[in-house]
């Protein structure tokens, strides 16, 4: 699958961390912190953002790339010319989310999830076993 996120853990003192994904747009970037959403960092450059305040020894960090999908990145009309460069927008818009969308979607042969919770009458575990829509059934 491809890549759509990184995680660190913050040491304290770091305040870059690199973003090895591809992205459109840096509003399409998301930073977590100790799974909350945070606004306190900057682009250092294309590929590095730099928080305000170094993140805390042992906090978990996730930069997490999730496209906007709304609309396309690029529009065309009726008799003007369509530049190459808007078209691959728009793939790569279309890639971006369909790959953010496999890697939040469980679809793998033979996954199995495994509830806590029990029937009331018998106190048997609710199993549930799916099969990818990619496999031959």
């Amino acid at each position: 699958m491809a890549l759509t996120n990184n995680e660190y853990t913050g040491n304290g003192s770091n305040k870059l961390f690199s973003i090895t994904f591809p992205y459109l747009d840096t509003t399409d970037i998301d930073v977590y912190v100790n799974s909350s959403l945070t606004t306190a960092y900057t682009f250092a450059n294309a590929t590095t953002i730099e928080f305000t305040t170094a993140p805390a020894n042992g906090a978990k960090i996730l930069i997490q790339r999730t496209t906007a999908n709304d609309e396309n990145k690029a529009t065309f009309f009726a008799g003007s010319s369509v530049r190459a460069s808007d078209l691959n927008v728009n793939f790569d818009q279309s890639l971006y989310v369909r790959q953010e969308l496999d890697e939040t979607t469980w679809d793998r042969l033979g996954d199995t999830i495994d509830s806590v919770e029990t029937w009331v009458s018998s106190d048997d575990y609710i199993v549930c076993k799916f099969k990818s829509f990619n496999s031959s059934f």
